[in-house]
């Protein structure tokens, strides 16, 4: 089984997103991490330079709040909620979040 947290509303809700998860280039993401000693060959290093991927600084960007649109939401919610607009939220239920 899996556990969601969903908001659910009669109309249009503010998204937030503190991720700080970024879609970029691979071009992008050589500038921040070239090939150095201490930095080595990566499998993005041979990806197209235009191929765009998700960046994020660290792991720590998954715990952070990211409340989205959810536009395919999960099977069965309907059964549930009957309001047209629905939401995930996403984080680590700490003390911050």
């Amino acid at each position: 089984m899996t556990l969601y947290s969903v908001l659910v509303a009669n109309s249009a809700l503010q998204t937030v997103d503190c991720t700080g998860i970024a879609e970029i280039t691979v071009r992008e993401l050589k500038k921040l991490y070239p090939i150095t000693e201490s930095t080595p060959t990566q499998s993005w290093h041979l990806m197209d330079d235009d191929a765009r991927v998700l960046h994020a600084a660290d792991e720590s960007a998954f715990e952070n709040l990211n409340i989205f649109e959810w536009n395919n939401p999960p099977y069965d919610l309907g059964l549930y909620n009957e309001k047209p607009f629905v939401y995930g939220i996403e984080g680590n239920w700490g003390p911050q979040f």
